[in-house]
């Protein structure tokens, strides 16, 4: 496709991903607070935060195999209206929901980042990728330094925090409507632990076939 990075439909996407990873940011600092105001122990706050973590690497292999085999947008859809059940879900029983919101988060988030960097990726020309992909570094690097202090600001008032929540749940669903993201899906091998084996052990080889990889390092090392 021809879009150019900084167009109406990229800053799309770009807003898209700022008020995604808005409400992760806010909910991170939230979520502990609002546990340790309920009287949840230190290491159950523990658990429930790394929760996001665990669930985001875990399924991070798997998300390229599905994007490819049911496409960019698909994927995207079925994401973000999970994003938005699992807010909603947070608003609805508040503190008891706080281990599932915090585990779909990152099960979300393995999906979301995968699904927009290859969508970048697809509907950008080659010598604009460079640029786009840093527009969207930084519209997920952002919330994180509004988000901390939105969320203590509003700390003292739940409700506004709720309004907060559900207006984050439901934005990204009306951006995604006409997003430039195509249809496209590609063959692809099925994720088992023999393909990570195969790409394991033939990473040496292909790692000693860039010899200039290896000299530039080298070379880097001697002079730091």
């Amino acid at each position: 496709m021809n879009v150019k990075p900084i167009s109406f439909k990229m800053i799309q996407l770009y807003l898209l991903s700022m008020l995604f990873f808005t409400a992760n940011s806010v909910l991170t600092v939230i979520f502990p607070l609002q546990a340790e105001h309920y009287g949840f122990k230190t290491s159950e706050i523990g658990i429930m935060m790394g929760l996001y973590m665990f669930v985001c690497m875990f399924l991070r292999p798997f998300a390229g195999q599905m994007i490819a085999k049911y496409g960019v947008k698909k994927v995207m859809w079925t994401l973000l209206i999970v994003h938005a059940l699992a807010l909603v879900l947070y608003v609805w029983l508040e503190v008891d929901s706080l281990y599932a919101v915090r585990s779909l988060q990152g099960v979300v988030t393995a999906f979301f980042s995968m699904s927009m960097q290859i969508g970048i990726t697809d509907i950008l020309r080659d010598k604009d990728r460079g640029q786009g992909m840093a527009m969207y570094s930084l519209s997920t690097v952002l919330p994180g330094l509004y988000g901390p202090a939105l969320a203590l600001y509003l700390w003292s008032d739940m409700q506004a925090i709720y309004v907060l929540v559900i207006i984050l749940a439901l934005l990204p669903l009306l951006l995604q409507f006409r997003t430039p993201f195509e249809e496209t899906k590609i063959e692809f091998k099925p994720f088992s632990l023999k393909l990570v084996k195969e790409s394991f052990f033939s990473a040496p080889n292909k790692l000693l076939s860039q010899k200039w990889l290896i000299t530039s390092r080298l070379c880097r090392m001697v002079i730091l």
